[in-house]
């Protein structure tokens, strides 16, 4: 069973009576005929509260990841690969921790 290529068929006979099923706010998990389904056999679904990057320290990342690439603006997927491999060299820790901190996560 495929419901806009979502592969139900492996995840209902995996649930049972009980179960909760934890979707984010993915517009693929938002098809009106999935909560039916899980809920048919049993299961409840549970969706995310709305997705905010102030929240999520890989989001600063990206951002600082999307600047790097666009002051090269590479023309081709190895150099893209190339950037990046650059980029991640480039990390530096104290970055990665204050990312974390900023997000209100425990960096002790």
């Amino acid at each position: 069973m495929y419901i806009k290529s979502l592969p139900l068929h492996f995840l209902l006979p995996q649930l049972w009576t009980g179960a909760v099923v934890v979707m984010d706010n993915l517009p693929a998990h938002q098809v009106a005929e999935i909560k039916p389904l899980i809920e048919g056999v049993g299961a409840s679904v549970l969706y995310l509260s709305p997705y905010s990057p102030e929240f999520n320290p890989i989001e600063h990342w990206w951002s600082q990841l999307k600047a790097f690439l666009k002051q090269f603006s590479p023309k081709t997927a190895s150099g893209v690969d190339g950037l990046i491999k650059i980029a991640l060299q480039l990390i530096n820790p104290e970055h990665l921790k204050n990312w974390f901190t900023n997000c209100c996560y425990c960096t002790s």
